[in-house]
């Protein structure tokens, strides 16, 4: 049994969303997912889908690009021991 984003509990929103604004992480070295326009904006699948997530959601967007998926990688362990040491 599959549960969309319109029936997800409070509980379930703030889990996902716990500050109220959708940060993403995007890999810019995948340009078939991702590319970046002249003026920085960017565009691609994974910002529409991170889009589409964030309307469902109800919550502003927030891009947060990484120049390769090894840094990416880097800041999650770091976001995750510093979020675990305060828990």
């Amino acid at each position: 049994m599959s549960t969309s984003i319109a029936t997800l509990t409070d509980a379930a929103r703030q889990e996902l969303n716990p500050t109220g604004t959708l940060r993403v992480a995007v890999n810019l070295s995948n340009f078939l997912l991702v590319n970046r326009r002249e003026d920085g904006t960017l565009f691609g699948i994974v910002p529409d889908l991170a889009a589409e997530i964030a309307r469902r959601l109800g919550a502003p967007l927030t891009f947060v690009p990484y120049p390769s998926p090894g840094q990416l990688a880097d800041a999650d362990r770091k976001s995750t021991r510093l979020n675990s040491s305060h828990g």
